[in-house]
């Protein structure tokens, strides 16, 4: 096994576990869920298949079969990591955002999906808001919806998009 495939593995396993941190983290917690099939998640998962590949085309080198198991261990942690709402924030990709945080929202519906777009501040910074939206199903449109009036009511507002 090579420097740079020690490296390598080194890296996507300490991925993998911090990854794995925060879907632990986030299975606890989220109340309703977002759309699991996206744009991001779908690139992940050719990534993901071309791992795997790797893993047969260096069949019988150790250290390359090694480094892609991980490899593949980090991007399927990656892509099992979902949006949702929880009852004092919402996750974003595994990173959480309390509802304290929220300077405002809105919300779009669409043919097939239910957009919530929120502004937000980050606690860890002093300075700069953020813009996001966490997609939904259409069906869960009313459960959100509500959700949100309850605990953030007074922070909603038409947003430009």
């Amino acid at each position: 096994m090579d420097f740079m495939n020690l490296v390598l593995t080194g890296v996507f396993l300490a991925i993998a576990f911090w990854l794995s941190f925060k879907l632990v983290r986030m299975q606890k917690t989220v109340r309703i869920y977002g759309k699991f099939v996206t744009a991001t998640r779908i690139m992940f998962f050719v990534a993901l298949i071309f791992a795997i590949v790797t893993i047969f085309i260096y069949w019988g080198n150790i250290g390359e079969m090694i480094r892609s198991v991980i490899m593949c261990f980090a991007i399927s942690m990656f892509i099992f990591l979902q949006d949702g709402i929880t009852d004092d924030g919402f996750f974003l990709i595994g990173n959480y955002v309390s509802f304290n945080d929220v300077i405002d929202y809105d919300y779009k519906k669409e043919k097939n999906k239910f957009i919530v777009f929120f502004s937000y501040k980050d606690g860890k910074q002093k300075s700069g808001n953020f813009q996001t939206e966490v997609v939904f199903d259409l069906k869960r449109a009313d459960l959100v919806e509500k959700t949100l009036k309850e605990k953030i009511g007074k922070k909603y507002r038409r947003m430009k998009k």
